[in-house]
């Protein structure tokens, strides 16, 4: 017995032992309603489990190519993401929906033994065409995160991606959303609509993620003030949401992070426009506590086995 369920069944027990080995118990008058009171409340605790924290591994994935002379930092083969794939598959681990993981955390169910949370951020297109089918031969669920404002451009207009122009088709159409979405594997999630850039922070010229810093007017000398900075991610997150619900017919309730970077103001802001569970890019192992900011393993650089394996480990620090 795993030790979660040994303390669903533990706990009612060491609750009704402390009462009933009492040093005085004889001299203790319990009356007919008490004793059915006390019944009632062992027949509700034997029957609510009570569950202990539940721990998992997130991993963001990016790009998937096809051959090796198109990989990007960030992007991954279509036969090294196989490769991962089976190998969570026979050594036991368990890829879970966002569902499971709120789930988990309210109480309602139990996260499987080796949960894994698989996400996709930037929503390229080699989602649609490489790792859907994959997800759907597996019946792996998963997360994607598209970014508003690289959704908008005709196919061939370019999009700002970080500091470079990149061709709009190269990220999924809002008919490749819809469709993924109707696949009941994929959970849409936000990127935010423009914050996947970075903006001026300091007088020095330095630029920072947008999210996060207060931007900084060259012309009078001046950072934008807390007020303008709230009403900005506010703007930004409702503007993402609204767009999701327009076009897939339901609203994000998870925000990934541009950059992993984050606050414990931009947190609250997207708790505030229904996305209580946020993303990150922490390298760490999560647990459903806090899914309102979940660590994630960030692969690069075409991981082979051996350092896959690695992110799975909870006793090894994954490198960044």
């Amino acid at each position: 017995m795993n030790k979660t369920k040994l303390i669903s069944r533990l706990t009612p027990y060491r609750i009704f032992s402390c009462f009933f080995h009492r040093d005085d118990f004889h001299k203790v008058l319990i009356p007919p309603c008490g004793v059915l009171l006390l019944a009632g409340l062992l027949l509700c605790l034997l029957s609510t489990p009570v569950l202990a924290e539940s721990e998992f591994i997130a991993i963001a994935y990016h790009d998937v190519v096809d051959k090796r002379d198109e990989l990007t930092p960030d992007g991954v083969t279509l036969d090294t993401l196989i490769d991962h794939f089976e190998w969570l598959k026979v050594n036991g681990y368990h890829p879970v929906s966002i569902g499971e993981l709120a789930a988990a955390q309210n109480g309602t169910k139990l996260l499987p033994d080796k949960a894994v949370l698989l996400c996709w951020d930037d929503a390229y297109v080699s989602f649609y065409t490489h790792v859907l089918p994959l997800l759907k031969a597996y019946h792996y669920p998963a997360v994607l995160a598209l970014v508003g404002s690289w959704m908008e451009p005709g196919p061939k207009e370019l999009v700002k991606y970080g500091n470079k122009l990149v061709k709009r088709a190269k990220f999924m159409t809002w008919a490749q959303v819809r469709e993924t979405a109707s696949s009941g594997l994929v959970e849409i999630a936000s990127h935010s609509n423009n914050l996947h850039s970075t903006v001026l922070a300091n007088s020095s010229g330095g630029k920072q993620p947008a999210a996060i810093s207060h931007i900084f007017d060259p012309a009078t000398a001046t950072y934008e003030t807390d007020k303008k900075y709230t009403e900005r991610i506010r703007k930004d997150l409702q503007a993402s949401s609204d767009q999701i619900l327009q076009h897939v017919g339901v609203r994000p309730r998870v925000m990934v992070w541009p950059f992993g970077q984050h606050n414990m103001i931009t947190v609250k802001i997207a708790a505030e426009t229904g996305m209580a569970i946020t993303l990150t890019l922490t390298p760490v192992p999560s647990n459903t506590k806090k899914l309102q900011e979940i660590g994630r393993i960030y692969p690069s650089n075409n991981p082979g086995l051996e350092i896959f394996r690695s992110y799975l480990n909870k006793e090894i620090k994954p490198s960044v």
